[in-house]
């Protein structure tokens, strides 16, 4: 009986020993791999950017401005429209 577990055992130990063959070894050196892995691959990632140019920049900026600038003038009508209303009706209460 005592024999049976034994190969039993053994039986199991080498399968899991083959199955973890092909897996990285985990510990100090598994550890700096895959963070010089990490580096290579942000380098790569780096490379596929696609900076927009100067004229790009300007066009989106002066846009952002003047959407910023047309709200702030509607915030700004709307705030005094109904400001005047209230005054107005509640008799500048």
């Amino acid at each position: 009986m005592a024999a049976q577990w034994f190969e039993k055992a053994q039986r199991q130990a080498a399968a899991k020993k083959a199955a973890n063959a092909g897996k990285p070894k985990k510990g100090i050196k598994g550890f700096f791999k895959s963070i010089g892995r990490f580096f290579r691959e942000i380098r790569s990632e780096w490379k596929k950017i696609v900076w927009p140019s100067r004229k790009d920049i300007v066009k989106s900026t002066i846009m952002v401005l003047a959407t910023s600038a047309i709200t702030g003038l509607f915030i700004w009508v709307v705030d005094s429209v109904l400001s005047l209303m209230v005054v107005t009706f509640l008799g500048g209460v």
